[in-house]
């Protein structure tokens, strides 16, 4: 394991631009922003927030879709060693205010919709931080980024920062209850974030598509920061389309797009799909959520030259590990295994490893883990329990005997019927085996005899057709008795989190009040 070519998170900018200072770093629609730019516009920002208060400033927040301020402020304020708060441009108003008077962020960075959003809510506030606008529509009077950075040296601040100073909290997006922000160092993100570059991986002349939110871990410290880090091109994409991507794909020659198996649908059932548009595509990685076994065989017909790699991680831990093809074929349905900077297993119980092939809790430990859960003690110890740096991630799982970890779902996920637990995953790959079938999500119904049943909501392809007697009968046919699908509801659209992941436990909610014929 080589060392970490950087100190800190705000280093890193830097570092490419005395190296390669006319590379472009960030292209964001018709904007072309260079490595030499890129950094004295960082600079900008951090004396501009120093010059904000003239006193060190703990927290600030954001909220905003993807666009170029948002990598100004993130590294902007890494440099001035202020913890920036990403927050979902989805928050709902109760949601931005349990979270500004959690975190007390003095300032609050965001777009048109966040002041809308933050207008709402700003006289009920506990704690009031200023609002500065990114872009236009703002009312007369409000402070703005432009105003923050007008007439700024661009030139480094003096500010003493250590590796293991907080850089960020970022919110899990639960389904029920208030968000968790999970906070982390400068160290951990960029050991994580260096993995991945690593694993992927990320080089100089890569041109990469940065589609997922970058207020999700997987957007920012799995995928935006490697790019960086790998000294690469990062095209930015205000929201997913697939149109827009492929013409993006086309313009700048990108090579490693990102995105989640959501989206990654959207792109292959797209009318307008075109391989030969995608034609400089080497790598596309999906990540964030899992994906079926039939997506991914349909990725992989559709972009022949490309390959399809899978990465894993969570906002605990940001990047874990990348799957590349080769492996993926040699063990068909593992995640796989990181490298030598994460340590990745099993755990039956805390000090008690699984056997090969026996199912318990995936954990991970390194240097990559996050802090703490903000205000939130009793969780941060339940995630630390085994109190040996092991973080138990929730996720179950199985463990083979050269190390490769084998995900079986989320442990709230899991359907427990008659006390057997059923992985929602190897439903979904069963039901997404249909050929009408474009995307599936499982989750336990309500039943008095058996405590849960297997159920499914299902969108069919486009021009399609199947009943959901068909599609369970061809899911019957492919897992054990007790797993098959007692009920499925074709829908048009599932409840999603921001970063394109199918909410189970929504679903759930949704339809909890089914009741079906509960035979054995």
């Amino acid at each position: 394991m080589t060392d970490l070519p950087h100190l800190l998170s705000g280093d890193v900018p830097r570092d490419i631009a005395v190296r390669a200072p006319t590379r472009p770093a960030l292209i964001f629609g018709d904007e072309v922003v260079t490595y030499a730019e890129f950094d004295r516009r960082v600079n900008q920002f951090a004396n501009g927030l120093i010059a904000l208060s003239g006193d060190p400033i703990d927290r600030i927040a954001i909220m905003t879709p993807n666009c170029v301020e948002y990598a100004l402020i993130h590294y902007g304020a890494a440099r001035t060693n202020t913890v920036l708060v990403h927050l979902s441009s989805r928050f709902t108003p109760r949601e931005l205010a349990f979270v500004l008077n959690q975190t007390k962020a003095a300032y609050l960075f965001g777009h048109a919709g966040a002041y809308a959003v933050y207008d709402q809510i700003k006289d009920e506030l506990d704690h009031h931080p200023q609002f500065v606008g990114i872009g236009q529509g703002f009312p007369e009077g409000v402070l703005t980024y432009e105003d923050v950075v007008g007439n700024q040296p661009d030139t480094l601040p003096d500010v003493t920062i250590q590796p293991e100073d907080e850089l960020c909290i970022l919110y899990t997006s639960g389904t029920t209850g208030n968000p968790k922000g999970a906070v982390s160092s400068n160290r951990a993100r960029l050991v994580a974030s260096t993995a991945a570059a690593e694993d992927i991986p990320i080089g100089p002349d890569d041109v990469c598509a940065a589609t997922i939110p970058l207020c999700h871990a997987a957007g920012l410290y799995s995928w935006f920061h490697p790019i960086i880090i790998g000294g690469a091109c990062a095209v930015i994409l205000e929201k997913w389309d697939p149109e827009q991507f492929m013409t993006a794909v086309e313009r700048h020659k990108i090579t490693i797009a990102f995105v989640v198996p959501t989206q990654m649908a959207m792109l292959l059932d797209h009318p307008n799909f075109s391989a030969a548009r995608l034609k400089s595509l080497k790598t596309f990685i999906y990540g964030g959520a899992p994906a079926t076994e039939e997506l991914i065989r349909r990725a992989e017909t559709a972009m022949p030259t490309t390959d399809i790699v899978q990465a894993f991680g969570s906002t605990e831990t940001s990047h874990v590990l990348c799957q590349q093809p080769v492996e993926r074929r040699a063990k068909p349905g593992s995640l796989g295994r990181p490298g030598p900077r994460i340590e990745f297993t099993v755990y039956k119980a805390p000090g008690e490893p699984a056997a090969p092939g026996e199912e318990g809790e995936i954990v991970c430990r390194g240097l990559n883990m996050f802090d703490y859960y903000l205000d939130l003690p009793e969780e941060t110890a339940a995630y630390y329990k085994s109190g040996d740096g092991w973080g138990w991630t929730g996720d179950l799982g199985t463990v083979d005997e050269d190390g490769v970890v084998t995900l079986v779902g989320r442990k709230k996920e899991i359907i427990i019927s008659g006390g057997m637990n059923i992985s929602p995953v190897e439903l979904e790959n069963a039901i997404e085996d249909h050929p009408a079938v474009a995307a599936c999500a499982a989750f336990g119904i309500p039943d008095e005899t058996w405590g849960e049943l297997p159920a499914a909501a299902v969108i069919l392809k486009a021009g399609a057709q199947a009943t959901s007697d068909e599609i369970m009968a061809h899911a019957a046919e492919r897992v054990a008795r007790f797993k098959r699908p007692r009920y499925l509801a074709i829908v048009d659209s599932m409840p999603q989190t921001l970063s394109g992941k199918v909410q189970r436990t929504a679903l759930k909610e949704q339809f909890k009040d089914v009741r079906i014929g509960s035979e054995g």
